[in-house]
């Protein structure tokens, strides 16, 4: 698990994906204010810290990486 504070690892996530703030919060921690609660600088629990950070370890094992050799072939 990363040790990056959980807002930064969180947008990290977005941008990758290209996910909605409000859909992630929904979708990692059954809060659609999560994104906007941390961007704001307020507190979370630690359990929903935990499955933010769970569920962005889950969602970047199950993409697959790029195979330089294709990329370098197209």
């Amino acid at each position: 698990m990363s040790n990056k504070p959980l807002l930064e690892l969180v947008n990290e996530f977005l941008t990758e994906s290209g996910m909605g703030p409000t859909y992630f919060g929904k979708l990692a921690a059954n809060n659609t204010e999560l994104v906007n609660r941390l961007r704001a600088g307020r507190p979370v629990l630690t359990s929903t810290e935990q499955r933010a950070r769970e569920f962005i370890m889950q969602r970047s094992q199950m993409r697959s990486p790029v195979n330089p050799a294709q990329t370098a072939a197209e």
